[in-house]
């Protein structure tokens, strides 16, 4: 019986004496990852729930003020997942059909190279009344994608996008997000024309509408609908008042050699054959993929 006591005595001493040399064997210090509704733009101490995305990590590294984060897996490959809250390009434009100057104009394509506010706006709309009808549309351009020459295909490539949707007093159509690939990078673009048959450059045209939930054909405005896209991601978008964060997986956008993205929203229902959805704020966005190389 003293043998056993001293033995349990033993093995106690040793698992405390041992406890410290563990820990010291294991990560010094694990960041902490916050949830996705948690984190906030531009903040550095806040990770994007990555845990969930590249199984147990180790380390986390931060690379300059891009906001490059590679984390180290115990038995994979590091997974980088970049969150950047501006860069990019919103795109506005609307159209008039009817009394006096028309048919009329207006598109703008900004580099948004400020704080986000309302510029990273997704906006669909149609009325129509005595006076004539009007479409406003706006979306955004997202570069700097992963280059398909640097990501191992084996893991999917995710665009993470937060949306907040403003809240409205009246009912409006439920919407579908959607993302396809452009072949470069826009430049700044600003257009009008008034009384004039002109039409803007290709990217300020409104996508046509589109769902399950369509019924009729929607008013077509002056100078068409943006080009069928080839590839497109879609998601649903947020119901108003609503905040949420939406995962697009682009792995055959970036396959295609794409880098470049163009997010925007369609009303999946109509309503009397018009339309309005609510408006879905981006207020951050970020790539998250697999590197055939773990960055230094």
């Amino acid at each position: 019986m003293r043998l056993m006591q001293a033995l349990c005595a033993f093995l106690v001493s040793w698992q405390l004496l041992a406890a410290p040399f563990a820990a010291a064997g294991s990560v010094a210090m694990e960041p902490e990852y916050m949830q996705d509704d948690e984190c906030a733009s531009g903040d550095d101490s806040c990770s994007l729930s990555l845990l969930q995305l590249a199984g147990q990590s180790r380390s986390l590294s931060g690379k300059g003020n891009t906001k490059t984060w590679s984390v180290q897996a115990a038995s994979a490959k590091a997974t980088v997942e970049r969150m950047v809250s501006h860069p990019g390009f919103a795109l506005s434009s609307s159209f008039f059909e009817g009394s006096g100057a028309s048919p009329s104009g207006t598109c703008s394509v900004k580099a948004l190279n400020g704080p986000v506010k309302s510029n990273s706006m997704l906006v669909h709309g149609f009325g129509a009344g005595g006076g004539g009808q009007s479409w406003r549309y706006s979306g955004l351009v997202v570069s700097d994608g992963p280059p398909k020459n640097q990501v191992d295909f084996n893991q999917p490539v995710l665009l993470k996008v937060k949306v907040h949707a403003k809240p409205a007093s009246w009912t409006m159509q439920p919407s579908t997000i959607n993302v396809g690939g452009l072949e470069e990078e826009p430049a700044d673009v600003q257009w009008s024309a008034s009384g004039s048959a002109d039409c803007p450059p290709a990217l300020c045209l409104p996508p046509r509408p589109s769902g399950a939930g369509l019924v009729g054909v929607p008013a077509k405005p002056p100078c068409g609908w943006a080009a069928e896209a080839g590839a497109v991601v879609s998601k649903e978008g947020m119901p108003a008042g609503e905040t949420g964060t939406l995962l697009f997986d682009i792995s055959e956008l970036v396959a295609a050699n794409y880098s470049s993205f163009k997010i925007w929203a369609v009303p999946s229902e109509l309503k009397n054959g018009m339309w309005q959805i609510p408006e879905q704020i981006v207020t951050s966005w970020g790539f998250i993929w697999l590197p055939l190389e773990i960055p230094i």
